[in-house]
């Protein structure tokens, strides 16, 4: 026998379902089932490197998952700045901008215990200062659409050096 049941608030824990057992019209037996549910534990973590160029693809990777209960319709999203719009997303994103400037993934069910990844590049300005600090937000929602867990990635611009060839001449 399995027992299918909605309960709202989506925010409960526990509940209280009593259950009736019938034969005719007439009750035979009732009793009160507890029904402990365990809240969704959602995260989001990122790696990426700390220091970009310039004019140059930098490569960023998400990582997100479930350490609490079921979750039943979780969305990913990233938000851009214009000098760092996204060029490739694998996966894909269900809905962009076609600016570059945001992405957004519906992930779908998450049990607990599980989770995935996304691999994002982006294209870095060529007219940016050494120094400048490249800010991109994640974030992962819930069912409901309430942000459960951010991070912020921030990549650093600096330039390399060039290294260049020496030819000493035999003088006097």
């Amino acid at each position: 026998l399995t027992k299918w049941f909605h309960v709202e608030p989506c925010t409960w824990t526990e509940t209280l379902l009593m259950e009736e057992l019938s034969l005719d019209g007439m009750l035979l037996e009732q009793r009160p089932v507890v029904i402990d549910k365990l809240p969704p534990d959602l995260w989001i973590d990122a790696a990426y490197p700390a220091d970009v160029q310039a004019g140059e693809p930098a490569d960023f990777t998400l990582f997100y998952g479930n350490d609490g209960g079921f979750e039943n319709a979780v969305m990913v999203r990233n938000e851009f700045p214009p000098e760092a719009p996204f060029v490739s997303l694998v996966p894909p994103a269900d809905r962009v901008d076609p600016a570059g400037l945001w992405a957004a993934w519906d992930v779908g069910a998450l049990p607990q215990g599980s989770g995935g990844n996304i691999v994002v590049t982006v294209d870095i300005a060529p007219d940016l200062a050494p120094g400048d600090v490249i800010t991109i937000v994640d974030w992962i929602f819930d069912h409901v659409g309430s942000p459960a867990d951010d991070v912020i990635i921030e990549m650093r611009l600096v330039i390399h050096p060039l290294y260049l060839p020496v030819i000493m001449r035999a003088s006097p």
